[in-house]
């Protein structure tokens, strides 16, 4: 991974690039959040045009890292493949660990991680070419309670989520939050001992919280994946797959972890279904601008400018 390059400062007056000005491929990108220095990768998908492209942003689980993420979900070649851009953030470093303080789950230092997600959101919309109406995020593990932490505290700028080997406290999201349940698909093997007691138990509670007016659906999409999904909910599908025999795994590819290689063919491809489902999404009525948003953003992060933190 290269080009290390610093960001001099998130108030730029450009009001997001149209083609972006980066070349394709991976990017390193660093921003000052709360006095600390953050990195993220930027992919930029070939065939760039004046056309906005989707974006998303995923998490990487606790220990691991977006380098380690990459190779679990190969997600910048499926992106690239979806024409989207794909962010990976970095987390921080507690003990040996890299993680996210995602409020009910923390495995990196005591951060603000939701204003570094407000940071990579801001560069995105100003130096790239991002459909605004077209912004996901995804995660697995500490990352999944990312998701479920940012569907909390910025649903505004996300039109929907995925996660992987994680569930939220039963008393938390997204019912404590006071907004909209968005779009989300769960996936969860039935021998990860984080989410597979709790998995359908939670797609019930979300289903009501997203205001679904169908059945449940059931699909078997191959010999060890089953899928449960809600269609007609108020602002877009509830799903999630169990997969047979898989632990604490990305589902679909063989690594890192020892438990996680020579995972059965027959394993939902979990990169390419999250694409999908999210391709599937139409635009919200109620998005903001790409400028109501760039000045929203720099408003929640302009403490960040003056000195203080959270």
């Amino acid at each position: 991974m290269k080009y290390l390059v610093a960001i001099a400062s998130l108030f730029a007056a450009v009001q997001g690039r149209c083609p972006s000005l980066l070349t394709p491929g991976e990017h390193l990108k660093t921003v000052t959040v709360g006095g600390i220095e953050r990195e993220f990768y930027v992919h930029v998908p070939d065939g760039q045009s004046e056309n906005p492209h989707p974006l998303s942003i995923m998490y990487h689980g606790c220990g691991s890292s977006p380098e380690k993420f990459e190779m679990e979900s190969q997600m910048n070649g499926h992106t690239n493949a979806h024409h989207y851009y794909n962010i990976y953030p970095r987390g921080t470093l507690s003990s040996t660990r890299l993680g996210w303080n995602a409020g009910f789950a923390s495995c990196g230092a005591n951060v603000n991680d939701v204003d570094f997600t407000r940071a990579v959101l801001l560069f995105a919309l100003e130096e790239l070419c991002v459909d605004e109406t077209r912004i996901f995020g995804g995660g697995f593990s500490n990352g999944g309670s990312m998701i479920f932490n940012v569907s909390c505290e910025l649903p505004t700028y996300f039109r929907g989520f995925g996660f992987v080997g994680m569930l939220p406290p039963s008393v938390a999201y997204p019912h404590a939050c006071s907004v909209d349940a968005k779009p989300i698909f769960g996936f969860c093997g039935s021998q990860d001992s984080i989410c597979a007691t709790g998995m359908e138990g939670w797609f019930s509670k979300y289903a009501i919280e997203a205001n679904c007016n169908d059945a449940a659906k059931i699909v078997q999409e191959s010999s060890t994946t089953t899928c449960f999904s809600h269609e007609d909910c108020r602002t877009g599908p509830v799903r999630f797959c169990g997969i047979t025999g898989l632990g604490h795994c990305w589902p679909g590819n063989d690594c890192c972890d020892t438990q996680c290689r020579d995972q059965n063919p027959a394993n939902i491809d979990t990169s390419n279904a999250l694409l999908r489902f999210w391709d599937s999404l139409a635009p919200e009525a109620s998005t903001l601008s790409k400028e109501a948003m760039i000045t929203s953003l720099k408003a929640e992060l302009k403490h960040q400018f003056n000195g203080t933190s959270n």
